[in-house]
C-alpha cells in the first residue's frame, strides 16, 4: 500500500477551499491591524512565512486593510522605499511629526507620493524635542521658519490625488493651528497665499546660514593664504594652500560638530520606538549606537547651531541627522586623522618642504577612498535615504558639495605623479620655484 493511499480521509487541507473563502479567512484574520512599524522591520509579516501560497494570498490583505504606524518620517521614508511591493498596497499610514524635528516635514508629500493606494491618512504632531513649547510656534502668528516649513509641510499633500481622508492630531496641536492647516489644505490657492517671500519654500534662515558658513570658512583659508605666503608664492601652490586650509577647517569646525552629536545629542523620549528599547532607524536590527538600549542619537536631536547645520544637510541624505555607523567611522578618521594631515600640508607649502606632495596624495587618496565609501553602500542598497526631489538637494548639497572632495583630489593626485615622477608638470615651493621640463 503506498502513502498516498494510506492518507487518513479525515485530513483537511487549508487550499482545499474555495480562493473566495480563504480570502474571507484572510481578511477576518490579518485585516483591520495597528502594526508599529520601524524601518527596517519584517516582523510584520513574519507570521505569514510558513508557505508561498499562504504569503501570497495573506499579505495583501495584512497590508491593505492595516493601519500602518510609523514613529517618524524618517523611519516611513526608509520603510516605504526598502519595501516596494509592501509600499504598493499600503491603503492607511498613521505618522508623527515631531516640532524638534520639523525641518523633516518638508519631504512628507514626496515620500507619499510613492504610495499609489494610500487613501487615508493621519499625522499627529508631537512638540518632544524641540525645546519649544506649542504656544511659542502658535503665537507669533505661525509666520516664522516654522510656519513655512508647517504649511508647506501641509500643501505638498495636495499632490495626493487619491486620499481620501486626512486627521491631524496630537498633543501639539491648537484648535488654531489645527483650523490653518485645514484651511491650507483645502484651499485650491495655497500656493498663492503661501508666496510671502520669493525664495522657494525649501530655502529659509538655516540654509541661508549653513551655506554662508561654508563661505566664511573658504574666506578664512583664502585670508590665512595671503598673511602665511609670500607674494612671490605661485599660483598653483596658493590654490593648494587654500585647499588644504579649508578642507582642515571643514574637517574640524563643521565635521567635528556632526560628531559631537552624534556622541552627545540624543533623546530617551519612548514614544519614538513604543517599547523598551530604541531602534533608530540608521542602524540595523538589534544594534545600538554605544551599547545604549533607551537612547537614539544624532544631529537630529541636538539643540546646537551645529545641529542645525546638519539637519539641514539631512534633508538630502538622512543618515547624517542619526547615528549611521559607517559615516560616524568615516567621520572619525577625517577628523582625527585627515584635519590635521591638510593643516600638516598647509605648513609644508608654507615652509616649502620637499615631502609636501606625499602628503597630499596620501590626503588625496584617503578623500576619495572616504567619499566612496559614504555613498557606495547607499547606492547598493537603492539610495533609501537620498533626497533628490528639487534642485537644492540634489545638485547643491549632493552633488556640488560632494563633487568638490572628488575633482580636486584627483587633481592633486595627477599633479602629484607628474611631480614625484620627475616626468612633467611643475616643482615649486611657497618661495617660488622653476619650472621643470
Amino acid at each position: 500500500m503506498s502513502l498516498t493511499e494510506n492518507r487518513n480521509d479525515d485530513t483537511f487541507r487549508f487550499f482545499d477551499l474555495p480562493s473566495e473563502l480563504r480570502d474571507e479567512i484572510y481578511a477576518h484574520a490579518y485585516g483591520g491591524r495597528n502594526l508599529k512599524i520601524i524601518a527596517y522591520d519584517q516582523a510584520f509579516y513574519a507570521n505569514l512565512l510558513v508557505n508561498k501560497q499562504f504569503f501570497a494570498e495573506a499579505v495583501p490583505h495584512l497590508i491593505r486593510d492595516s493601519r500602518f504606524i510609523f514613529g517618524d518620517l524618517r523611519s516611513m521614508r526608509a520603510f516605504v522605499k526598502r519595501y516596494p511591493r509592501v509600499r504598493d498596497a499600503i491603503t492607511t499610514i498613521d505618522t508623527e511629526y515631531y516640532f524638534g524635528d520639523w525641518d523633516t516635514g518638508v519631504n512628507i508629500g514626496p515620500v507619499l507620493n510613492d504610495l499609489p493606494r494610500l487613501t487615508h491618512l493621519k499625522v499627529e504632531l508631537n512638540n518632544f524635542a524641540s525645546g519649544y513649547t506649542v504656544s511659542s510656534y502658535d503665537s507669533a502668528n505661525l509666520g516664522g521658519d516654522f510656519g513655512v516649513k508647517f504649511y508647506n509641510a501641509i500643501n505638498s499633500l495636495k499632490s495626493l490625488r487619491g486620499l481620501k481622508e486626512f486627521e491631524l492630531d496630537g498633543e501639539g496641536l491648537s484648535p488654531r493651528l489645527n483650523d490653518v492647516a485645514m484651511k491650507r489644505f483645502d484651499s485650491p490657492n495655497v500656493t498663492t497665499a503661501m508666496a510671502t517671500s520669493t525664495l522657494p519654500t525649501f530655502i529659509d534662515t538655516t540654509t541661508v546660514l549653513s551655506l554662508l558658513s561654508t563661505i566664511a570658512i573658504l574666506g578664512t583659508a583664502y585670508i590665512a593664504s595671503l598673511r602665511l605666503l609670500p607674494n612671490s608664492a605661485p599660483p598653483k601652490i596658493r590654490i593648494l594652500f587654500i585647499w588644504h586650509a579649508f578642507d582642515a577647517l571643514i574637517h574640524i569646525c563643521l565635521e567635528g560638530g556632526y560628531l559631537y552629536n552624534c556622541f552627545f545629542s540624543y533623546t530617551t523620549n519612548s514614544s519614538l520606538w513604543g517599547g523598551k528599547n530604541s531602534v533608530s532607524a540608521y542602524l540595523p536590527p538589534n544594534v545600538y549606537f554605544l551599547g545604549h538600549k533607551d537612547r537614539l542619537y544624532g544631529a537630529q536631536y541636538g539643540t546646537n547651531p551645529l545641529s542645525a547645520l546638519w539637519k539641514e544637510y539631512a534633508k538630502a541624505d538622512a543618515r547624517w541627522g542619526g547615528s549611521d555607523l559607517t559615516v560616524i567611522s568615516l567621520e572619525i578618521l577625517t577628523v582625527f586623522i585627515g584635519a590635521p594631515i591638510a593643516a600638516w600640508v598647509c605648513n609644508c607649502l608654507r615652509t616649502g618642504r620637499k615631502d609636501a606632495w606625499f602628503w597630499m596624495i596620501v590626503l588625496a587618496t584617503g578623500e576619495l577612498y572616504g567619499g566612496f565609501m559614504t555613498f557606495n553602500p547607499e547606492w547598493l542598497s537603492g539610495s533609501p535615504n537620498l533626497d533628490t526631489s528639487n534642485w537644492m538637494y540634489m545638485w547643491v548639497y549632493l552633488t556640488f558639495f560632494n563633487m568638490l572632495w572628488v575633482f580636486i583630489p584627483l587633481w592633486i593626485l595627477y599633479e602629484g605623479y607628474w611631480n614625484i615622477a620627475g616626468t612633467g608638470g611643475t616643482k615649486s615651493s611657497a618661495r617660488g620655484g622653476k619650472k621643470r621640463r
